[in-house]
């Protein structure tokens, strides 16, 4: 992954100071702006488990596994549910939670926020190949597939790595479904926290 690529459109606002509380608030599958979802960056040794989409917006790109807050859903119960229902089996012990992202479509409108986990502590085993879900697999972090994954990747990723907590807000193009035309991304004082 080479996020230079990314650099002339994304902006870094560091160091805000700017505190959030989302993490421990019922979700509610969005305010009516947006839908919330969740990805968690699973690792196993340096290795991530990926699942290639079979449905939906993502179809035939790789990403983390997570989906979408159900109504009355915590955030970080969503998070594990969903990681459980996509690898058929994996139940997260612990994780850390990074922050968010705000994606808006080309007319500037919110169209969904997803928030950001990690972990590396996991029990189970993750049915690899393909099921009704999309085809799971486990890459090594040097070879990951970035070139059929959603674009952000490279700007949020690497803040996961540095163990940062984030904001980003995110702009697409109202032509090209994965094309970005701006990033902004905050970084917070304080570190990433177990939730």
């Amino acid at each position: 992954m080479d996020p230079s690529r990314l650099s002339n459109l994304v902006r870094v606002d560091a160091q805000s100071t700017r505190a959030r509380s989302t993490i421990t608030s019922a979700a509610g599958g969005g305010n009516g702006s947006y839908v919330e979802f969740t990805l968690c960056v699973l690792t196993d040794r340096d290795r991530h488990l990926l699942k290639l989409a079979n449905r939906n917006v993502s179809i035939g790109k790789w990403n983390f596994l997570g989906g979408k807050i159900e109504p009355g859903e915590r955030i970080v119960q969503g998070m594990r549910r969903e990681v459980f229902e996509e690898s058929k089996g994996l139940i997260v012990e612990s994780e850390l939670y990074h922050g968010w992202i705000d994606c808006h479509d080309g007319n500037g409108s919110p169209s969904r926020k997803v928030h950001i986990f990690s972990s590396d502590s996991f029990r189970g085993s993750a049915m690899l190949g393909d099921s009704d879900e999309g085809r799971l697999d486990w890459f090594h972090k040097e070879a990951l597939p970035v070139e059929r994954m959603w674009k952000d990747v490279g700007i949020w990723l690497p803040q996961v790595y540095e163990k940062k907590r984030f904001e980003i807000t995110i702009r697409y193009s109202s032509r090209e479904k994965d094309k970005i035309e701006e990033a902004i991304v905050k970084t917070m004082k304080r570190s990433v926290s177990k939730s």
